[in-house]
């Protein structure tokens, strides 16, 4: 007798009465997926030491969209999107905020009257800039940032001077400031209550710059003589 197939013994079991029932569905259990602890805290320093996703991933051993999911379900912000280190800033450049710090420690600072808008100096050259590198524009004008004397104590002031009429590169703008500053700066005050002791950073305008604020500055000293 030949071997019967499934589908033959099925109809052959139903031609003699048998009923059939079909199996069962086999029952996949499905098991949680545990969630992966990923402390708060820690993350919230890892995000302040500036890690990109990938870097911190790498730290809890998970993805990072796991990563990417848990910083949204904690509402943090401040990593870098694209998963990029920010440059480093060269050596010889420092934040504005800590070169202020290290004057303060170095002299006795009564005040500061020199706000500026540079976020990085250059050590060496006193150069203050936007960027950690020189200037690479054209200019026609230097504020000079120097430390005012009044009997022992110091503030911090700034003082714009025009190099000439037209904008000229930043080395040759460079050159004349380390070089002519102190001229400038002690001719113009020194019938002053205090005496230019030292000059601490230099900043370059160009020609619209440096109409800008010198407007500006006008302004407020009008304002400031009403009130007197």
């Amino acid at each position: 007798m030949s071997e019967l197939s499934t589908v033959e013994l099925i109809r052959l079991l139903k031609e003699r009465g048998y009923k059939i029932i079909p199996p069962k569905k086999e029952i996949v259990k499905v098991r949680r997926i545990r969630k992966i602890r990923i402390p708060r805290r820690t993350l919230r320093k890892y995000i302040r030491e500036k890690l990109t996703i990938k870097e911190i991933g790498a730290k809890f051993g998970v993805s990072k969209r796991t990563i990417s999911r848990r910083i949204k379900e904690y509402g943090f912000k401040g990593l870098l999107p694209k998963g990029k280190r920010p440059k480093p800033i060269p050596i010889e450049w420092i934040m504005i905020e800590e070169y202020y710090k290290k004057l303060h420690e170095e002299y006795t600072i009564k005040g500061i009257s020199a706000e500026t808008s540079a976020k990085y100096v250059h050590e060496k050259e006193l150069v203050f800039n936007y960027e950690p590198e020189f200037p690479k524009e054209k200019y026609n004008a230097c504020m000079f940032y120097y430390l005012a004397n009044y009997d022992g104590l110091y503030v911090l002031m700034n003082r714009i001077v025009r190099y000439g009429k037209k904008n000229v590169g930043f080395k040759e703008i460079h050159e004349w400031a380390k070089r002519s500053g102190m001229y400038h700066l002690q001719k113009m005050f020194y019938k002053a209550s205090f005496w230019v002791s030292e000059i601490v950073g230099y900043q370059y305008l160009s020609k619209d710059e440096s109409k800008d604020f010198l407007f500006k500055r006008g302004k407020e000293f009008q304002r400031k003589s009403k009130k007197r």
